[in-house]
């Protein structure tokens, strides 16, 4: 699917829009507090800090966005 575009499916409700941005925010919250506290063991370790694309934070930002429009553009 392109980034662009809104997912096309149908049947799915807006209790199912809610339920999967409800969903991709708390694994965001995870992946964030994750990727905070490798950071710190890093840090102590003397090692190269991880970025947030070892734990694949822009792409779930970006899943939210897209499923946070097509929320809103199915109603």
């Amino acid at each position: 699917m392109p980034m662009n575009r809104s997912p096309d499916i149908q049947g799915v409700t807006e209790a199912d829009y809610t339920l999967l941005v409800d969903a991709l925010s708390s694994l965001l919250r995870e992946r964030s507090s994750a990727l905070q506290i490798a950071a710190e063991v890093a840090k102590k370790r003397g090692l190269a800090a991880p970025n947030v694309w070892d734990f694949g934070l822009p792409d779930i930002l970006r899943l939210r966005r897209v499923w946070e429009v097509a929320s809103r553009t199915s109603a």
